[in-house]
């Protein structure tokens, strides 16, 4: 089995180097569903972490070796393992801490949580891959000034990335594939999701009791429901979002309840999320929806001026309109190349023969 394992890398890692390098050919400002996190099966084998409180993780890190002294220039770095679980424990759970610290290039699988903070602040977890869990990918409760950024968050049972109660993090770059729900967010505010890549969820992106977040620059496609849900939350700004082929069971490309005020959608592209006959609803108040793309909408345009002639109707209760539709789409429309398909899958299978290995031994 290792043979044939390492036989389809060498086979397909021309592939795996160019996803890992598309990002070099495009501009700062496209995105393209060719970024992968570095791919490495040279993980050093680890159990669950356990962290809990300043004090703790000094001596944690001196046990371990880890480098770094804590610090802003110097944080504790946790790199390049493979912690796998027992499908009950929290892979790496860390609380109560104001330490300075990164988590990168690790595979964190087949836990309960795969990475999971209580009232953190300050930490960075980048390149990392968070698969198999039975509850969440990344979790973040009451925590701040968290960044996740880069990290490839697939097939965990509930959520991929749920904040709860936490303010002020930034969801950068992430890739987030076939989970109950990709990200969302919980009685959180002031903070950024930008140029993420939400696929194959059942829903995409949803916000709930939730206010003053920014989101920008995501690809948020071919979900089930709703490519994004507001519930009860207000003062939200989404642009420069591409919004395609969500609603595959009678839902929408955004929807607003009739909770959700005084938030702001402009210069979005929405692509084909008309299973139930609008791109977008809004049942709140004082939402205003401008400069949008619709893709059900693009004509006519008689005086040339790229914006269609007619506004765009929003369905719902609010009846509202977006007054300027676009004619063209302001942000590039990607889909899922064919070499990610086998990646994930060769990333997934990879990382049950740990579990299979110990099964076998008991």
């Amino acid at each position: 089995m290792l043979l044939i394992l390492i036989l389809l890398f060498l086979l397909f890692r021309g592939n795996i180097w160019a996803l890992g390098h598309e990002l070099q050919l495009h501009s700062e400002n496209q995105i393209s569903i060719q970024r992968f996190p570095s791919v490495s099966v040279l993980y050093e084998p680890h159990s669950p972490i356990v962290i809990h409180g300043n004090a703790n993780f000094s001596a944690t890190a001196a046990a371990e070796e880890w480098p770094g002294n804590g610090i802003l220039t110097n944080p504790y770095v946790i790199d390049s393992l493979n912690i796998t679980g027992s499908l009950d424990s929290n892979l790496i759970e860390i609380r109560n801490t104001t330490t300075h610290f990164r988590i990168s290039n690790c595979l964190f699988n087949q836990g309960k949580f795969g990475i999971c903070f209580i009232n953190v602040s300050t930490g960075y977890i980048a390149n990392n891959i968070v698969t198999n869990n039975t509850h969440y990918g990344i979790f973040l409760n009451r925590s701040e000034n968290i960044i996740i950024s880069g990290n490839t968050i697939t097939n965990n049972r509930y959520y991929g990335i749920p904040l709860e109660f936490s303010k002020n993090n930034t969801l950068r770059g992430n890739t987030v594939i076939n989970n109950s729900y990709g990200i969302n967010f919980y009685y959180s505010e002031n903070n950024t999701l930008l140029d993420n890549i939400i696929v194959k969820n059942n829903e995409g992106v949803v916000f709930q009791r939730s206010k003053n977040n920014i989101i920008a620059g995501n690809t948020v496609t071919n979900n089930i429901y709703q490519g994004i849900s507001l519930y009860f939350s207000d003062n939200n700004t989404l642009t420069s979002n591409t919004i395609d082929n969500n609603s595959l069971l009678y839902s929408h490309g955004i929807f607003l309840n009739r909770g959700s005020n005084y938030n702001r959608v402009q210069n979005n592209s929405f692509f084909g999320n008309t299973a139930d006959g609008s791109q977008a609803v809004d049942d709140g108040s004082n939402n205003a929806f401008v400069y949008n793309y619709w893709s059900d909408w693009t004509s006519p345009d008689g005086d040339a001026d790229g914006i269609v002639d007619e506004p765009y109707p929003i369905g719902g209760e609010a009846k509202n309109h977006d007054p300027y539709p676009l004619v063209a789409p302001t942000t590039t429309m990607t889909k899922l190349s064919p070499g990610w398909t086998f990646i994930l899958l060769l990333l997934s299978f990879i990382a049950m023969l740990p579990l299979r290995r110990r099964k076998k031994k008991t």
